[in-house]
């Protein structure tokens, strides 16, 4: 992990700065919606996505997957996660739709600033509030909220494989809460991360 990616020279910015921040505002957001779009896709047809997950295991070498020509990531556990997220997706019946919630987007993004700049991994503040406190400032009412950060994946797909895999996390949470079949409602937000380059940040709630 920990990729970093070069800029191609600072002569083509060219942009005003506010026409800039628009474009790159407007990227962002089609990103975090493509997030949302995904593990639709995932919940929806999960024996169908599991050929994604197949298309991934070629890249692996051991541990490693290639990312790129020159890029891998180290992983903990290798091809095995991903054989055993793909038996998980061909046995797994499909779930309802998650609809977009502002509020849901906005307590995931105030995480992304506060944690992003400074590195830091988890899911409390820079502050020790846990992210149900959080969830809860932006979504007073609610049954049942959850919570996944993606670092490192800068496609709205490779978070989402991520997640499903779930390499490294011994109960599969991530995964886990991508197919609560009682969440209804998600928000995601995605922004620069200091250590890892990137980091996507969703909350789940049932209404």
């Amino acid at each position: 992990m920990g990729l970093k990616i070069r800029s191609l020279g600072v002569a083509l910015v060219v942009l005003s700065t506010s026409r800039a921040w628009a474009e790159c505002h407007a990227q962002a957001h089609q990103r975090e919606r493509a997030v949302l779009d995904q593990m639709n896709l995932v919940r929806q047809d999960p024996a169908g996505y599991a050929f994604h997950l197949e298309d991934m295991k070629s890249a692996y070498q051991g541990r490693e997957r290639r990312l790129s020509t020159n890029q891998f990531l180290e992983t903990q556990e290798g091809v095995p996660a991903v054989d055993e997220a793909i038996h998980v997706l061909q046995t797994t019946t499909p779930r309802r739709r998650l609809e977009w919630d502002d509020c849901l987007a906005q307590s995931a993004q105030e995480h992304v600033d506060d944690t992003g700049p400074a590195g830091l991994i988890g899911h409390d503040s820079s502050r020790g509030e846990s992210s149900s406190h959080r969830i809860r400032r932006y979504l007073p009412r609610f049954r049942m909220i959850g919570e996944n950060i993606s670092y490192g994946s800068d496609s709205a797909d490779e978070v989402v494989r991520q997640l499903l895999i779930d390499d490294g996390v011994p109960d599969r949470g991530h995964r886990k809460n991508i197919f609560e079949p009682h969440f209804n409602r998600a928000g995601v937000a995605c922004g620069p991360h200091a250590k890892y380059g990137v980091l996507c940040v969703i909350d789940f709630a049932q209404d």
